[in-house]
């Protein structure tokens, strides 16, 4: 969760710099035959929560009036965008094989990703695509303010922190 709420955080601060940022998740060990509407109310709970993690940036960055839930931020179609991998062994991991289904939702995600990289950046080969990654994670690493924190929660207790101590100060 804390990765979620640091994620959520960089999303924000992307938008703001006009960088359109796609998600797809990845569900690893996810149960095969889980049913269709357990897996509905599942997804319906996380995005809950994300619209309370992209909420609490919005306060924390002073956009709360434009980015209130977490598709307001980020292009996303949760029938299309979730990925759930089944275990990567098939039986008991010392001598078991390796589950075939698990190999062929790799496929499908990679599968997946190229088309995305394709519609999105056409204009772009894969090595423009790998430097253009390379260039938004030296940002994310330069914008270390926010990343230093393990969640939203510590920095927005900093920054309350930090508001009290200038009062205090003449």
């Amino acid at each position: 969760e804390n990765i979620l709420q640091t994620a959520v955080h960089a999303f924000l601060r992307m938008k703001r710099v006009r960088l359109n940022p796609s998600v797809l998740f990845a569900h690893q060990n996810a149960p095969s035959l889980m049913a269709n509407d357990k897996r509905t109310q599942r997804r319906n709970m996380s995005f809950s929560k994300l619209d309370k993690m992209t909420l609490h940036a919005a306060k924390l960055e002073d956009c709360e009036e434009k980015y209130k839930s977490f598709r307001d931020m980020v292009s996303f179609n949760p029938e299309t965008d979730i990925y759930c991998f089944p275990s990567l062994w098939k039986g008991d991991p010392l001598m078991a094989p390796v589950n075939p289904g698990y190999s062929e939702r790799v496929q499908e995600l990679k599968t997946r990703v190229l088309k995305l990289m394709e519609t999105k950046n056409a204009s772009r080969s894969i090595s423009k695509f790998i430097t253009h990654m390379s260039d938004v994670w030296e940002a994310v690493l330069y914008e270390n303010f926010v990343f230093c924190f393990k969640n939203s929660l510590e920095l927005s207790a900093y920054m309350a922190l930090e508001s009290k101590v200038n009062e205090w100060s003449w």
